[in-house]
């Protein structure tokens, strides 16, 4: 073509061949995706997956490893693409296999409940047909997600007309989940049309069941962070801040997000001073998807990596603070009872990209800064406070893995 470069153009047209390729195969697989419906499948063994396949994290890892302490009676296994994690968890005596190795296909193919946290990408989705399926999810919404993203985000027709035509030719790719636990009815509306189809019909309410998610029992252990111990020994008396903004589209643009920069209002000696007068540490992790890694010489701020937060319930059960911005993990919080503010510091811009499901201004009533000199203010003049805000959650306990347990032994009739 004209103007483009040759390696640009051979690399359109083999990207154009596979995908033709991966459409025949599929189209070639339906007989066998219906056939699966004959196999019997066993109510007591389950499948567990998360992060696309990728990790041994979130809601699929808490509730695997309570169903590891709890309940024996139930076969459960971790299904991954990753081998280092299979050989991770393996090396820990869990039951763990690739998730299209011939043992990983038919331990799925019997399997008679799937577990994910991110989609039917977290395991083979070639093999669930005629399972149970309970998207534990990664979080209650704040931000639009799954059909109406693709609407808010690409709302051009053919990339409309192409999310139908996937959803009718590949049917393992529906979120025809089965159960979904969420925290509150607030969520439900927004879950319903986020994962219904892409012709305009909503999930069915009664697949939504308010139980709590898994991850959040951790939030009220009373176990001690090893790592927030140490700081909690350089700075005696101090209040932990933890600071975890979401993520923008650095893993699509290339254009990492750095809230840490004069536009926001940010002076590094400014910001100092304000955590040595108030005895403040402040912690900052960046999402997993961004890009951004500050590195900053100032004694009260630490840097985290993924490394320091192996798991990172565990790790927020531990601080006194919690900073985010649009992230789930406001709402998972809330139930610690524990001040969390808001730092919406390029709301126009990441509505614009991003799209939130309800008024932000209105719906939420913590403390919210748009610069951190505001965020300063609102600390030094006694406004990061806990609110008792109930609508977000209805169960405020350490329970809703025994919550889910049972629902899901309902759902098969166990």
């Amino acid at each position: 073509m004209r103007g483009m470069p040759v390696h640009v153009f051979k690399s359109l047209v083999f990207r154009a061949i596979r995908r033709a390729a991966v459409t025949l195969i599929s189209i070639l697989f339906l007989p066998i995706w219906f056939s699966e419906r004959l196999i019997p499948r066993k109510k007591t063994l389950w499948v567990f997956g998360s992060f696309d396949g990728k990790g041994f994290t979130d809601n699929s890892r808490s509730f695997f490893e309570y169903m590891q302490k709890n309940h024996s009676e139930i076969k459960c296994a971790w299904i991954t693409r990753s081998r280092d994690v299979c050989s991770l968890l393996r090396s820990y005596g869990f039951k763990c296999e690739m998730a299209y190795s011939l043992k990983g296909w038919l331990l799925q193919l019997f399997a008679g409940a799937f577990f994910n946290d991110h989609g039917n990408g977290d395991y083979n989705c070639h093999a669930l047909n005629g399972a149970k399926i309970v998207s534990l999810w990664h979080g209650m919404p704040m931000k639009k997600m799954g059909v109406l993203y693709d609407e808010y985000l690409m709302g051009k027709k053919f990339l409309l007309f192409r999310t139908r035509l996937s959803w009718v030719l590949f049917p393992w790719r529906r979120k025809n989940f089965s159960l979904v636990p969420v925290l509150s009815e607030f969520f439900i509306p927004y879950l319903q049309a986020s994962f219904g189809n892409p012709f305009g019909k909503p999930m069915d309410k009664e697949r939504f069941q308010v139980l709590g998610l898994p991850r959040n029992d951790a939030l009220l252990s009373q176990g001690r962070n090893l790592f927030v111990e140490k700081i909690r020994g350089e700075f005696p008396q101090s209040t932990v801040v933890f600071y975890l903004p979401t993520f923008r589209l650095a893993m699509y643009t290339d254009e990492p997000f750095n809230p840490f920069c004069p536009q926001f209002g940010f002076d590094e000696k400014e910001f100092s001073s304000f955590l040595e007068r108030n005895n403040l540490v402040f912690l900052y992790k960046p999402h997993p998807y961004e890009t951004f890694r500050c590195d900053s010489k100032i004694p009260r701020f630490k840097a985290l990596s993924e490394g320091d937060v192996l798991n990172l319930y565990e790790f927020l059960a531990d601080v006194d603070v919690l900073l985010t911005d649009y992230s789930s993990v406001y709402f998972d919080f809330k139930i610690t009872g524990k001040p969390v503010a808001l730092l919406p510091f390029d709301f126009e811009s990441y509505v614009s990209i991003r799209g939130l499901f309800f008024d932000y201004w209105t719906e939420i009533s913590d403390f919210k800064a748009k610069s951190w000199r505001e965020l300063y203010s609102g600390f030094e003049e006694g406004k990061v406070i806990a609110s008792d805000e109930k609508k977000f959650n209805r169960f405020f306990d350490a329970a809703s893995s025994e919550r889910v347990f049972d629902s899901v032994k309902r759902l098969l009739k166990i």
